[in-house]
């Protein structure tokens, strides 16, 4: 059996295919398995992906209709035999002891969940900073709990950056969203509530690329998809019937989440989102106990919104430079 199954979806990229295969054909763990997931690829990834597999066996393709990442993950993971699932988007990279690394740590603190650090990779200027991705966690000791972790279980979001018992997803039906965008949220929310234990390696052992054409950025994706999500993953928690805790944890999450995507939405945009922002927090978070913030978003309308938001700016700029 693999002691690893590191799942990618692929869909027109081309460009960094090559990179992500190299870095995992050439992990320092050799017992692994990559299950690749053409999603009706029209560039030439599926020339790459055969040219990889012709020199390394551990490589599996399956090609379906373009369907989404979402789909993809959970095709693959119904077909991962490893010991443990690391899901790994085509544009992104391992450092070369990553895999190794990764699978000491969970195995040695027999844990369901492991989370690490990465890099942010910007490929405008080429350079790239360490994400502490495990920062959160830092005043909690490892391996933990959900129930230990409380108020900052959900904090953390990214999921490409955990390993996961394979065993433990299957036997829970921990899948990804349909959805093409945000699929990942209801997997990790899900992941991390059931758990029976987490555990946290700080060091970086992958790097995520940043670029302009990153669906990451396009903002119309998610206005379509958010309403339709933030309904999947609020009805997660009301299912699990969360404590207090970790109940604050999700409301802190998916509130950074809706202002995340308005603060990089266009502004030309911006009251549409805003609007859809409003909808969400009625529907939702009326029933739990508002911060100021999310108040002021539901009785002002979205001119008074971002005036008042401007102003806090500037006076916050005015006061920095008055006491420089």
């Amino acid at each position: 059996m693999p002691k690893v199954s590191v799942i990618i979806p692929i869909y027109n990229t081309e460009k960094y295919l090559s990179q992500c295969l190299e870095s995992i054909c050439s992990q320092t763990l050799k017992e692994i398995e990559i299950i690749c997931i053409n999603d009706g690829s029209t560039d030439s990834s599926s020339k790459i992906l055969k040219e990889f597999a012709s020199k390394d066996s551990r490589i599996i393709i399956i090609n379906q209709q373009n369907s989404g990442q979402g789909t993809a993950r959970n095709l693959g993971i119904s077909k991962a035999k490893g010991e443990f699932t690391l899901c790994l988007d085509s544009d992104d990279w391992l450092e070369p002891q990553g895999l190794e690394k990764a699978y000491n740590k969970i195995k040695s603190d027999n844990a369901d969940i492991l989370i690490f650090d990465f890099y942010k990779f910007y490929e405008k200027t080429q350079t790239k900073i360490i994400f502490k991705n495990t920062s959160v966690y830092n005043q909690l000791k490892t391996p933990f709990s959900p129930k230990e972790a409380g108020k900052v279980l959900l904090l953390n979001n990214s999921l490409c950056f955990k390993l996961y018992r394979t065993e433990f997803l299957k036997n829970n039906n921990i899948i990804y969203s349909n959805n093409k965008f945000m699929e990942d949220a209801p997997f990790y929310i899900k992941a991390m509530i059931l758990a029976h234990k987490i555990t946290c390696l700080d060091e970086a052992l992958s790097n995520y690329r940043i670029y302009a054409k990153s669906h990451t950025f396009c903002y119309k994706n998610y206005l379509t998809c958010m309403p339709e999500i933030f309904d999947i993953c609020f009805g997660l928690i009301k299912d699990f019937e969360a404590e207090k805790n970790i109940l604050d944890s999700f409301l802190e999450n998916r509130k950074r989440t809706l202002l995340y995507f308005y603060k990089i939405t266009p502004f030309i945009n911006k009251i549409e989102y805003y609007k859809m922002m409003q909808g969400i927090i009625k529907k939702h978070f009326l029933k739990y106990n508002l911060d100021k913030e999310l108040e002021d978003i539901c009785k002002n309308n979205f001119c008074r919104y971002e005036l008042t938001n401007r102003i806090k700016k500037t006076i916050i700029i005015l006061k920095t430079y008055a006491g420089s």
